[in-house]
């Protein structure tokens, strides 16, 4: 698609947003991740390491789907008065 470098920009910018709509919902759905202590045996003194639960296999991640790519492409033709 002939799009200028503004374009591409907006198009990306759209695309991470819809990602992260999806993912916060994709979020609230699984239930809210929390970080469990584990020991840590160093000799700095205030290292704390972080684990999340075992089931993290399971848990939402965050992508950018083609179609959200797409609408932004679409919109940003449509704004320039070009037909998609």
């Amino acid at each position: 698609y002939p799009l200028s470098g503004g374009s591409i920009i907006n198009v990306v910018h759209y695309a991470s947003i819809k990602a992260l709509e999806k993912f916060h919902l994709d979020k609230m759905a699984f239930g809210n991740l929390t970080p469990v202590p584990q020991k840590v045996v160093e000799q700095e003194a205030g290292a704390q390491f972080f684990d999340l639960e075992e089931d993290i296999a399971e848990a939402p991640q965050m992508a950018i789907y083609l179609s959200d790519v797409l609408e932004g492409i679409k919109k940003e033709l449509l704004k320039d008065g070009k037909p998609f």
